[in-house]
């Protein structure tokens, strides 16, 4: 779900606001970058193979701030849709087309061949 109802749901799985500043009741880790949420779609942008939405989570504010990015969790973003089928994958390396939805601009990720998507579980 998109607005409010989307916010309330992802304050309560990270634990926030927590006036503590420890987020203990969630999965968030009570420091800013930690509390972090990426919501990757299929894109309906022509030339895009994915949506890539970014949300800083406030620890002792009842917020989600959808105005910026993060470059670590956008890395991640090319692995994430070939393990969940957004893109196929190709030999040599794979490039996934990304919609930064946030700050509207696109970007190319690649990910090298031999990158296992999705991951094997092990017993």
């Amino acid at each position: 779900p998109r607005g409010v109802e989307r916010d309330r749901l992802i304050l309560a799985a990270l634990g926030s606001p927590d006036p503590s500043g420890l987020q203990l009741n969630g999965v968030g880790g009570g420091i800013s970058s930690t509390s972090k949420v990426v919501i990757i779609s299929e894109s309906e942008r022509e030339g895009y193979d994915v949506d890539y939405l970014f949300g800083q989570v406030e620890i002792k504010e009842r917020l989600v701030n959808w105005d910026g990015s993060c470059g670590n969790l956008s890395a991640g973003v090319g692995l994430f849709a070939l393990a969940e089928g957004f893109v196929k994958p190709k030999a040599g390396s794979t490039e996934v087309r990304v919609w930064q939805v946030n700050q509207g601009y696109g970007m190319k990720v690649h990910v090298p061949a031999g990158v296992d998507a999705p991951l094997e579980e092990t017993k």
